[in-house]
């Protein structure tokens, strides 16, 4: 008999699709990596863009399908959730599985483990009447609330709740949806999960309870707590997390970083004191509840390098897993796995040993993109990981285009930009020029696995493929690769081991024997504000926008050609479309402020405001030096569009 074919979708604000034959993972990839939109939101009752990619990575179409499965946040029973309303995939048989399970399935069937605790933690997961008997009859807290916390014992291919944590209706939107962290205007929002503790507190010093976390574990490092963790929660024994307002009330003011920059500094500490303190004690909890010794960790809150690290110095780096993609994305790949449970298909494998499930771009794809923008030239190298590590080394910036993306939020050599880890200017340049982020931002070492222990305080084997742990840096990296080396003395640490990935690792290798560094700086390849490039076209554009020294794509290299940014017209990409409407062109008198853009996998559409829309409906010919010169723009203005697939860019 045939392996079936089932498709996993995540549906969220950071959602995915992951397409599985048999027991093999074909292809996953994020939504938002294909809309080119930051935190676009997936519905699983409504086509994507991701589901259209699988489908067509594999070469199959949606009747070849023996299910499909989504794995929800927001509640089910809404129809933009209920999958089998979506249209791509009619009369396909449909299920649905909350969300806390679908990220604990996704990390105990990669783990490699027969049994283990698995743990989820987020900000909030799906509804109570999104919940079964069994996991409704583990809840405790709220009645009737939303996932907060869930505690299950995987063994085999089976996989029990044991208690599951529910936060308060009172941290709803007023449209019914989950709102992570608790109405407050002015000061600092109030919450109820451990990940809306750090949304709350990220909201506060950033204005963004979704991207700012990242930002607030940096500033973290840089001083010590200000609040005691007992001021901000309180976990026994047994029951639910006790959260306090007593520091949302310390702050009722509406300043952001870089105002109070001690006292904020000092916050984002204690946030970092307390969700370690609260991860360690619902771990403990987790493996008291199985009795086993090995813990799978997913969710948002999995994301956290330096509880990653408590949790793996604790029990074991051996006995301590996170999947790469735990963030919502990851619950395609549960959902999947759900799907072969239904099927009662067999699908224990060894632990995941790399992250990259895109499909891969053939050579004759990166010929045709180079053609279509028109912005670089492209040459063929005999000798591409020589002549990357001599550009690398010689103080150059290098995109690395390698095969499939990555599905995590991490960008593992596959969608890289490399640098040298020896020049701390390369950390304020990149900082300054590419990402356009706080000064305080850290960047991560690509470390050759055999070498890792020289350089950090890791051991070799099984290391931090997964760019997951934040370790301490030994005396020798922060004398010789100041770069990778946060002001705190940690570094987020990539081992890369030969067989998993192969051409990242030789082009390390290539840079130590010219430098005695057997590591490089590796950021994801996207610029400000945009998701980590997809396609050869992205990443060709950002080596002119960013800019790039170069990328490589195998042994062709793509260079920016000499003609600048400033001398190429810009011209719309989308047209203004509104609810009702199919569509209007940009000039229509009332128009919305929905953008439609034509992707390869369908139609998706980006919000615009007032300034950008008017922006859009200026580009008629004219050159970005033109624009700017006449005051229509600034080059940041188009390369924020350009970069969100709202604009193209050619030459004259």
């Amino acid at each position: 008999m045939s392996q079936p074919w089932v498709l996993g979708v995540g549906a969220s604000h950071n959602g995915g699709a992951c397409l599985m034959h048999g027991d093999e993972i074909v292809v996953a990839i994020q939504e938002e990596r294909l809309a080119r939109e930051k935190r676009v939101y997936l519905h699983a009752g409504r086509p994507s863009l991701a589901v259209e990619y699988c489908l067509t990575a594999a070469g199959i179409r949606a009747e070849d399908l023996a299910l499909a499965v989504a794995c929800t946040q927001q509640p089910s029973t809404a129809p933009s959730n209920d999958l089998s309303r979506n249209p791509q995939l009619k009369g396909v048989p449909a299920l649905q599985v909350p969300h806390h399970r679908g990220h604990a399935l996704s990390a105990f069937h990669t783990s490699g483990f027969d049994e283990s605790a698995v743990l989820v933690i987020d900000g909030l997961g799906s509804p109570w009447s999104d919940l079964d008997d069994l996991e409704r009859s583990v809840c405790i807290g709220e009645p009737q609330g939303w996932e907060s916390v869930s505690i299950y014992r995987g063994s085999g291919a089976a996989l029990v709740p044991l208690e599951k944590h529910l936060a308060a209706d009172m941290y709803l939107d007023p449209g019914g949806g989950p709102y992570v962290w608790g109405a407050a205007s002015p000061g600092m929002p109030r919450f109820r999960t451990l990940g809306g503790l750090y949304s709350a507190v990220s909201w506060q010093l950033f204005e963004h309870g979704l991207e700012g976390p990242g930002k607030t574990m940096s500033l973290a490092g840089l001083a010590s707590a200000s609040f005691d963790v007992d001021q901000i929660l309180r976990i026994g024994h047994a029951g639910p997390i006790e959260f306090l307002d007593i520091v949302p009330a310390a702050f009722p003011n509406d300043d952001r970083w870089p105002a109070r920059e001690s006292e904020y500094t000092a916050l984002a500490a204690s946030a970092q004191s307390a969700l370690e303190h609260a991860v360690v004690s619902l771990a403990e909890r987790a493996l008291r509840l199985t009795g086993s010794r090995r813990l799978c960790f997913a969710g948002g809150v999995a994301l956290n390098g330096i509880v990653n690290e408590i949790l793996a110095r604790r029990w074991g780096p051996e006995n301590v897993y996170v999947i790469p993609a735990a963030e919502d994305s990851g619950t395609a790949l549960g959902a999947a796995f759900a799907g072969l449970d239904h099927l009662a298909i067999a699908h224990r494998r060894p632990r995941i040993s790399h992250d990259f499930r895109g499909a891969a771009y053939s050579a004759h794809a990166v010929d045709t993109a180079a053609t279509e923008t028109g912005v670089v030239s492209l040459a063929r190298d005999t000798e591409p990981y020589a002549s990357a590590a001599a550009r690398i080394a010689g103080g150059e910036v290098v995109g690395w285009f390698d095969g499939g993306a990555e599905f995590g939020p991490r960008a593992l050599g596959h969608r890289s930009i490399l640098a040298d880890p020896r020049r701390l200017e390369n950390k304020i340049l990149l900082n300054s020029r590419l990402k356009r982020r706080e000064d305080f931002r850290p960047f991560a070492p690509a470390v050759l696995a055999e070498h890792a222990s020289d350089w950090f305080e890791i051991e070799n084997d099984p290391g931090s493929p997964f760019m997951l742990r934040v370790v301490p840096a030994r005396p020798q990296s922060v004398e010789l690769a100041p770069a990778i080396v946060h002001t705190d003395g940690t570094s987020r640490v990539q081992s890369v081991f030969a067989d998993s990935n192969p051409r990242l690792y030789r082009l390390i290798e290539e840079f130590y024997a010219l430098t005695g560094v057997p590591m490089l700086l590796n950021t994801s390849m996207n610029g400000r504000g945009e998701p980590i490039v997809e396609r050869p076209q992205e990443a060709m554009m950002l080596a002119l926008t960013a800019p790039l020294d170069a990328v490589y794509f195998g042994d062709l290299v793509a260079t920016p050609r000499a003609t600048t940014l400033r001398t190429l017209v810009p011209f719309a990409l989308g047209e203004v479309v509104a609810d009702d409407l199919p569509g209007t062109p940009l000039d229509a008198p009332d128009a919305g402020t929905n953008v439609a853009i034509r992707t390869p996998w369908g139609r998706v559409n980006h919000q615009v405001d007032d300034r950008a829309l008017d922006l859009l409906r200026e580009l008629d010919g004219r050159t970005v030096a033109a624009l700017i010169s006449e005051g229509v723009c600034s080059e940041s203005d188009l390369v924020a569009l350009q970069r969100r697939g709202l604009v193209g860019l050619s030459p004259r």
